[in-house]
């Protein structure tokens, strides 16, 4: 099937795409966060924006109520690290839009959030300039268990490749391939 046949796809359908986008975002974040890490959670984040798209079910909502979408289903918060309390669901609807602003439109990440490759590298030093932090391979983790979870209790949002050009669908990824791999059109 390609990109431009008029069918409807549910999570399911393209969990192994979002597996092999995943499978990458892993091997930037395990490779060396502090060089990689901003590939991983860029990959990362553009998966989370497809998925929350599809759990809200309208074309082209703003990328944070798509963040915001997925957060909802996040349980894991493990991965970010703040200067003062806990990491909650309010929180991360805070800064991960933010984020990926940062990484999409400015090339850099928010003034006060920084990318550890552990929580043991979330020095003092660093929490004097950085109010939060994030664990990459984390955040990954955090994504894909998040897909399990929704595919294990049957959310089945509707990925829509019919719109594909106004909505953000994955893309079907042949076997043997990666995200990567040159795809004919």
């Amino acid at each position: 099937m390609s990109n431009t046949e008029s069918s409807s796809r549910n999570l399911s359908d393209v969990s192994k795409s979002i597996n092999r986008y995943i499978y990458e975002a892993r091997a930037c974040a395990r490779h060396s966060p502090d060089v990689l890490g901003l590939a991983a959670m860029t990959t990362t984040l553009s998966c989370v924006v497809a998925v929350g798209e599809a759990l809200i079910g309208r074309t082209r909502p703003s990328d944070k109520d798509c963040i915001e979408a997925f957060c909802d289903k996040i349980t894991d918060y493990s991965w970010l690290l703040l200067r003062n309390g806990t990491a909650t669901q309010y929180i991360t609807k805070n800064v991960l839009p933010r984020l990926r602003n940062a990484l999409v439109h400015a090339l850099s990440l928010p003034d006060d959030v920084c990318l550890v490759p552990s929580k043991a590298e979330y020095t003092t030093e660093l929490m004097q300039s950085f109010s939060h932090a994030i664990i990459p391979l984390g955040f990954v983790e955090a994504f894909a268990n998040t897909i399990n979870t929704l595919l294990a209790q049957g959310v089945s949002p509707v990925f829509d490749t019919q719109s594909a050009k106004k909505q953000r669908s994955p893309v079907e990824i042949p076997d043997g391939t990666s995200a990567s791999t040159p795809r004919k059109n």
